[in-house]
């Protein structure tokens, strides 16, 4: 390269011309814009700048390239998305990823734009590179086997150490293989060291982060929320990048399989400008800018005349015969990747193949892959009807951002929250749950309770209300004059009583002794002393003292016996209080022998 001439765009031109024998009038060439690097994109009426709905929960999405930072927000409404703002922020030059100055950078240009909602989510793009996403067939396990199944399934398939890798899965189902019943299970794995990486970038700018994904993952968002709609089952999405090529499978809105091809633009690029300089001998070299400048106006020329430089054009075919066989490069590849789902994992054809590219596509590429594949080829531009913008690549820079801005962690795959995170939530959820349900049931208990208590309540106030119209109405409440006259009445009872007891004791004691008195005792004599002497101040003690003499007849030797139980009789009866024997002696007579005796009475109640 150093011993030959720069090149020339009129001459080295002209001698291609005259290689491929094709010339035409001139026409102006139009200037290929840098790869990766599109022109901001502003807000319209429609999506104003700034969020109007600040009280709502939004989602921001962030895709950091290598020349332009893309920034997407969206609020959810119901089952339906809003796109509230989107960015598109050049990086200045010479910024190197991982600086002091590029996280400033990052931090100014992100912060702003996560503002204004009381609640922000952030989702962030992660970097391809050794991030493994495959489906497999595992048996049909319980539950409980499941993670181990999925990760000894997966690491006989992929060299992956679960010490050193983050690895989530997702059950998409159940089928029958060979008479089997299996699961399909999503998996995607990468590196501890990457998803660190992306989660201490958003914590030294400040930014807390929700959760980070890959690129097939936000077109799956974009398919899920019908931004774009997909009437194919089976369906795939073709990237043509710069340095490499991506196929994406999407079975059901959903991704079945993703595959990298080192194939790209580049590879077209190199091989133009290896045809042109081959062509045109020494007379000078073109440079990879000038083959992408001549591809770019193939791109561009629809199905005119590709111009090479002023004044000077040439036929498509020309160009085609040099851009097709890079491009049969990708075909093939394509082809392989669909045989692999077609024959080892028994997936029907896919029925569409959406194409996006680093620069824009003709037509001639689309009806190529469509020829060679027997697939419809289209252009992948799911947001034609969401950004108001007439350029396609502008639209779909923001087709990752946007993806992400429309989240949601019941079926996005989040790198930052592995399988086992995901069960630690779900188990504290499940204790949470039971906790709440305990309190619930406690409270209904203690609201049973107290109604019972309140209602009890309300029935002894209907009770306590009735016996006082009761009471009224049966007798009128006394007053304290007539607890008085009660009162006063009753002594003058009592005073009655007393002098009645005392006119008539005398009379109630001789009837008490003779109902007590058997027939073997006879009574000869009688003294009662029944008055009161003063003891000081009022009170008066009553002297109830009597003697009672008198005879017991009967057997000899049963003379005391009867008098012990006449004693005993007196005794018993509550009018006397005391009972003494005074005297007693046996006397004989013409009869037989008798005993006389005298007895101590005191009247009053047992002591």
């Amino acid at each position: 390269m150093e011993n030959k001439e720069k090149f020339d765009p009129a001459t080295s031109t002209e001698r291609l011309l005259d290689v491929i024998r094709g010339k035409s009038d001139a026409t102006a060439i139009q200037q290929a814009p840098r790869p990766g690097r599109p022109a901001a994109v502003k807000a319209t009426k429609s999506m104003p700048s700034k969020t109007t709905a600040t009280s709502n929960a939004v989602t921001v999405g962030l895709d950091i390239g290598d020349k332009n930072i893309n920034l997407v927000k969206a609020a959810r409404s119901g089952h339906k998305w809003n796109i509230l703002e989107y960015k598109s922020i050049p990086i200045p030059a010479g910024l190197e990823k991982g600086s002091d100055g590029f996280n400033n950078f990052l931090k100014s240009a992100i912060a702003p734009f996560c503002s204004g909602a009381k609640k922000v989510e952030t989702w962030a793009i992660m970097p391809s590179e050794d991030i493994e996403v495959r489906l497999i067939r595992i048996p049909k396990v319980p539950v409980k086997h499941l993670e181990a199944t999925v990760f000894w399934t997966l690491k006989k398939e992929v060299a992956i150490d679960d010490k050193d890798s983050f690895l989530d899965f997702e059950v998409r189902g159940e089928i029958v293989d060979s008479g089997v019943e299996k699961l399909d299970v999503m998996c995607y794995s990468a590196p501890i060291t990457a998803v660190e990486g992306i989660r201490k970038l958003f914590s030294k700018i400040g930014v807390p982060l929700t959760g980070a994904s890959v690129v097939p993952f936000a077109v799956q968002n974009i398919f899920l929320n019908n931004v774009m709609t997909l009437t194919e089952r089976h369906a795939a999405c073709l990237f043509i990048g710069n340095n490499f090529s991506r196929i994406d499978l999407y079975t059901d809105k959903k991704l079945s399989m993703t595959r990298d091809v080192k194939t790209g633009m580049s590879s077209i690029v190199e091989t133009l400008m290896e045809e042109i300089n081959s062509r045109t001998g020494e007379g000078g070299m073109a440079s990879l800018d000038d083959a992408r400048q001549i591809l770019f106006n193939y791109m561009q020329s629809g199905d005119d005349p590709v111009v090479l430089s002023k004044g000077l054009s040439v036929e498509r075919e020309k160009v085609e015969s040099i851009v097709t066989p890079v491009l049969d490069r990708i075909v093939r590849q394509i082809e392989r990747t669909f045989g692999h789902l077609t024959s080892t994992l028994g997936y029907d054809r896919f029925e569409k193949i959406y194409i996006s590219s680093a620069l824009p596509l003709n037509k001639a590429m689309l009806d190529y892959c469509s020829a060679q594949l027997g697939i419809e080829c289209s252009v992948f531009d799911p947001l034609d009807q969401v950004l108001q913008t007439s350029r396609v690549d502008e639209r779909s820079s923001f087709i990752p951002a946007l993806g992400l801005a429309l989240s949601d962690n019941a079926y996005t795959p989040n790198f930052l929250h592995s399988f086992k995170d995901k069960k630690k939530a779900a188990y504290v959820g499940k204790f949470n749950k039971a906790i709440l349900v305990g309190l619930i049931v406690s409270l209904l208990a203690c609201s049973a309770a107290a109604a019972l208590e309140f209602l009890d309540m309300g029935h002894k106030k209907v009770e306590l209300a009735r016996l006082e119209q009761q009471m009224q109405q049966s007798s009128p409440l006394l007053s304290k004059e007539a607890f008085l006259k009660i009162e006063a009445d009753a002594k003058q009872k009592k005073q009655k009583y007393v002098e009645l007891g005392k006119r008539y004791k005398g009379m109630a004691l001789i009837g008490e002794l003779a109902a007590l008195t058997p027939d073997s005792v006879s009574l000869t004599g009688l003294r009662a002393e029944l008055s009161e002497k003063a003891t000081g101040g009022n009170a008066a003690k009553s002297e109830n003292t009597t003697v009672v003499e008198g005879n017991v007849t009967g057997p000899d030797n049963m003379l005391d016996s009867l008098l012990s139980s006449y004693v005993l009789k007196l005794r018993s009866s509550p009018m006397f209080s005391e009972v003494t024997v005074s005297t007693s002696r046996i006397e004989s007579s013409k009869k037989g022998a008798f005993l006389t005796f005298a007895l101590n009475l005191k009247m009053g109640p047992h002591k």
